[in-house]
This record gives C-alpha cells, sequence and structure tokens, in this order.
C-alpha cells in the first residue's frame, strides 16, 4: 500500500482541507478502506468504529463536565451577595440573580430603559447548576438594542 496511489480529485481536496484536524484523519481512513474493502463493506469490524464513538464521547463528556464546574466556578466568583441584585452578562444572553424577585423586575425594565430588547429564556437543570446562585435566577436573551428610552 502506497499513498502515491491515492488520487483525490480538486474538490475533494477542498473538501478535505475545510475539515477540523480531527476529521481529516478519519477523511484518509475512509479513502483508504474504500480502496481496500469497496463502498459499503463489511469487512470492516464493527468493534473499532464503536471503540473509536465511544472514546470520543466520552472524552466529549469529561470536556464538557470539565468545562460546567470552570463556568459555575466563574459565574460564582462575578457573584456579590452584599448586592440587591446580581448581572452576568454573556455573549447575547444575561443572567440575573437576587435575593428578590421585585430587584430582578427593576433590574429588567432599567435595561429596558437603556435599550435593550430581551426575552426571557427557560433555563435548563445544567444551566440552573450553573447559573443559580441565589433565591431567584433569570435568564434573557438579548435580542436587539436600541436607543436609550426617556420617560419624558
Amino acid at each position: 500500500m502506497d499513498f502515491k496511489d491515492y488520487v483525490i480529485n480538486e474538490e475533494d481536496f477542498d473538501f478535505f482541507k475545510s475539515l477540523p484536524e480531527d476529521e481529516k484523519l478519519l477523511f484518509i481512513y475512509d479513502l483508504i478502506c474504500i480502496d481496500a474493502y469497496g463502498i459499503g463493506s463489511t469487512d470492516v469490524e464493527d468493534e473499532t468504529v464503536i471503540d473509536i464513538t465511544l472514546d470520543k464521547a466520552e472524552a466529549f463528556k469529561e470536556f464538557i463536565e470539565q468545562f460546567e464546574i470552570k463556568m459555575r466556578s466563574f459565574i460564582a466568583s462575578t457573584i456579590n451577595l452584599n448586592v440587591d441584585c446580581n448581572l452576568v452578562f454573556i455573549n447575547n444572553s444575561v443572567v440575573i440573580n437576587s435575593n428578590n424577585k421585585k430587584e430582578i423586575t427593576d433590574s429588567v425594565k432599567d435595561l429596558y430603559m437603556e435599550g435593550y430588547l430581551l426575552q426571557e429564556l427557560k433555563m435548563t437543570e445544567k444551566m440552573s447548576l450553573v447559573f443559580h446562585h441565589q433565591k431567584y435566577c433569570k435568564m434573557y436573551e438579548i435580542i436587539g438594542y436600541e436607543e436609550s428610552i426617556n420617560l419624558n
């Protein structure tokens, strides 16, 4: 088996270049297997494929767990229990923590008056574990921003 024997056209090469690093190896593996075993061959043991898939799934699960721990730690470090309300802006979302529902409502009104257009998001259980640090916690998506509103 010689790699010089494997010739791919320009379109396939462009596709290969666009792949993430971990997918490039699979592309070459598929190229060799198709040549050696044919398209759709069942001669390759399925256990190998399952092992690779499980290893990737386990690694991804571990990565997500580590990310949750780091994110929870980061959010916890931003919470000041001595203030009435804590706001954390993350990308196009804002998370509001408080021990008083009225403070959350007032904060949303203040953001609206500043020009933020918000839509409440339902937090999943995992999101609650990461973001919920006081008695009440709400998350909003920032769907737009306009000029501040003046009551006059």
